[in-house]
């Protein structure tokens, strides 16, 4: 029953569920945005306060629900908030709360690349019970859609070399949890093996940019990180010299 409960859940290209939840998501998020942008500064800040306060609450319900055992018993090797989108997640609701452009920098890279292709791809590592299912959602979707928020409404941009900034900062967290993965699994053995940030296997999920299994899906996907990371630092830069897509 314990395997059950603690699975991974991979939603595949044919669950209608797939393309449903990314859609509601999207809209919400859209919405959210147009909904914002007609407020004044002020009670701008009240929203982005609030969203700030609401993402770290959801973040911390999530570890309560599985220290109470509710679905998912809590467990060293998957429920610490160590996968990027996690602590993406965890470091967009402090940033809303004391808006630092540096810290706005490394979310909007984080959580465009890792937003999208959990959208793409889903994973979800906590199963697909509803109160995870929501979080695994709402969740991305705020990756995706709070870095545009902050850049529409607070001027955020990004500084030379940002990205450059950047990837060395995610290949740093790659060796961190690499080495939290190999402690745990080393001196901590349990039924699951620990795999924060995907570093000591590949996931799961049926993505066609992770190549070949471990060490060596590793090497392309460094690159692809970086490709993303560039492709999006000049769309950004490309944007404000446009008419913004997200007015």
């Amino acid at each position: 029953m314990k395997e059950a409960i603690v699975k991974d859940v991979v939603i595949g290209f044919n669950e209608p569920r797939l393309y449903i939840l990314a859609a509601a998501t999207v809209i919400f998020y859209l919405i959210l945005l147009r909904v914002v942008a007609r407020q004044t500064p002020k009670t701008i800040d009240k929203i982005t306060n609030t969203l700030g306060v609401l993402f770290l609450l959801l973040s911390a319900g999530l570890q309560v629900s599985m220290l109470m055992g509710n679905t998912m018993p809590w467990t060293i090797h998957k429920s610490i908030p160590l996968h990027l989108c996690q602590i993406n997640f965890i470091l967009t609701g402090i940033n809303f709360l004391i808006r630092k452009r540096w810290l706005w920098e490394i979310s909007t890279f984080w959580g465009l690349i890792g937003g999208i292709h959990a959208f793409i791809t889903p994973q979800l590592t906590m199963g697909d019970a509803p109160y995870f299912l929501f979080f695994y959602y709402f969740q991305h979707g705020a990756l995706i859609f709070m870095p545009i928020y902050l850049w529409k409404f607070y001027g955020f941009r990004f500084r030379k070399w940002g990205w450059l900034r950047v990837y060395f900062i995610t290949l740093g967290y790659a060796v961190f949890t690499f080495t939290i993965n190999w402690i745990l699994n080393t001196f901590f053995p349990g039924d699951y093996m620990a795999n924060y940030f995907y570093v000591s296997a590949p996931p799961k999920a049926d993505n066609p940019l992770i190549m070949g299994g471990w060490p060596w899906y590793l090497i392309p996907s460094q690159i692809i990180f970086i490709l993303h990371v560039v492709i999006i630092n000049m769309f950004f830069r490309w944007q404000e010299k446009q008419r913004p897509l997200w007015v």
